[in-house]
């Protein structure tokens, strides 16, 4: 069970079209710590990733985090996380996006103590 989670503001940067082919032949199950993991390196470097938000319900307006990527990320990389990723993404949603992430912000789901990436501390903004 994992003890933390992130919150991270972002910016739109892109939409990123959506196909019929995608997450149709699932070769990747993308476990809980799985993710989690991918979001690491995110926390001490977050304006060398991007993140891919999907849509989850499209008219309901929700959409969740799937992955990061480097900013150099080819589309084809993309492409295989879609192709082979068990993720779940509205099927009647025609695209998703990727924003920048401003910030990264670690919180102890148990404690409530927040840990800033270094755009947070340099910064001097305070998360309470």
């Amino acid at each position: 069970m994992l003890t933390w989670a992130m919150i991270i503001p972002l910016n739109y940067i892109e939409n990123y079209p959506l196909k019929k082919e995608y997450w149709k032949k699932v070769s990747f199950e993308y476990k809980e710590l799985i993710r989690s993991l991918q979001f690491l390196p995110t926390y001490s470097d977050n304006k060398s990733y991007k993140l891919l938000i999907t849509p989850v319900d499209a008219k309901e307006g929700k959409f969740a985090a799937a992955m990061p990527f480097k900013n150099e990320t080819p589309e084809k990389d993309v492409e295989l996380f879609m192709l082979t990723s068990d993720w779940y993404v509205d099927p009647e949603a025609d695209a998703c996006a990727f924003y920048s992430m401003e910030a990264v912000i670690g919180i102890d789901i148990f404690t409530g103590e927040t840990y800033h990436s270094n755009f947070v501390k340099n910064r001097k903004r305070k998360v309470n």
